[in-house]
């Protein structure tokens, strides 16, 4: 059962170990972290790393009535969820569903700073060295991705997508935007390698609208051609657009 906290005006809570309370202030919702810090939060942000804030609403089963003494529920989401909601974001800040059809994926890739180097422009030292080696993140705006043979459109719409999330998650993690040194890449399997990469990668490729139609196998079959994207990532995003729209409200 996915956990929540009723948070009410200025009473503490456990958040994740640390006395926490929630107040109302003239601009909105403030956390406070006891020993900790202040800051203001909004509807829908992420707080404590794992926890969404949102507006009350009736957690009794019995009872529709919402609790005026509620400032908001914070409720305990999954990897998968919060991925969707940073590749959302991402989504949103730059403007890339809001023209009909997909991402132009190779111009987004360049933007990164993208290189391709087509199958066989290993040097047979990297070769040896890194077997199955996909994709470099040299640092930010430096990224190279090898193509193999046999390789059809849609591994390749996908690899690229693949390393723009990483590049994206990668730098988010650390704040600062400190140079972490080179990544090499193997993406090959990353739904069960880099599955956070792959959630957000599968939102990348897949358009709401289209994700929208992706009710059963036949129709995920029917958008991931259209898309150049394979039928499994697209039945992805469709649960991963499906659960940022339609978010779980848990009850007692």
């Amino acid at each position: 059962m996915t956990e929540f906290i009723e948070a009410r005006e200025g009473m503490p809570f456990q958040l994740d170990g640390k006395e926490s309370t929630i107040t109302r202030g003239p601009r909105g919702l403030y956390l406070d972290v006891t020993n900790g810090f202040s800051k203001a939060i909004a509807l829908g942000e992420i707080v404590a790393k794992e926890w969404e804030v949102v507006r009350p609403y009736p957690t009794d089963a019995f009872n529709d009535e919402i609790d005026p003494g509620v400032s908001a529920v914070l409720i305990k989401r999954p990897t998968r969820y919060r991925t969707a909601l940073a590749a959302r974001a991402f989504i949103k800040g730059r403007d890339l569903h809001e023209e009909a059809g997909p991402v132009g994926l190779r111009a987004l890739f360049r933007s990164f700073g993208g290189t391709v180097i087509q199958p066989g422009g290993l040097s047979d030292r990297d070769a040896e060295r890194f077997p199955g080696r996909t994709a470099r993140i040299h640092g930010p705006g430096d990224i190279t991705i090898f193509l193999q043979d046999g390789e059809d459109q849609a591994c390749r719409n996908e690899l690229m997508a693949l390393v723009i999330a990483v590049q994206e998650l990668r730098w988010e993690t650390y704040e600062d935007c400190y140079y972490q040194g080179s990544l090499d890449l193997s993406l090959g399997d990353a739904r069960n390698t880099h599955p956070v990469a792959h959630f957000f990668a599968a939102m990348l490729l897949v358009p709401q609208d289209y994700a929208a139609r992706a009710v059963d196998i036949p129709s995920a079959e029917s958008v991931g051609a259209e898309l150049k994207v394979e039928p499994a990532t697209v039945q992805d995003a469709h649960q991963l657009w499906n659960a940022i729209t339609n978010p779980e409200q848990p009850r007692s």
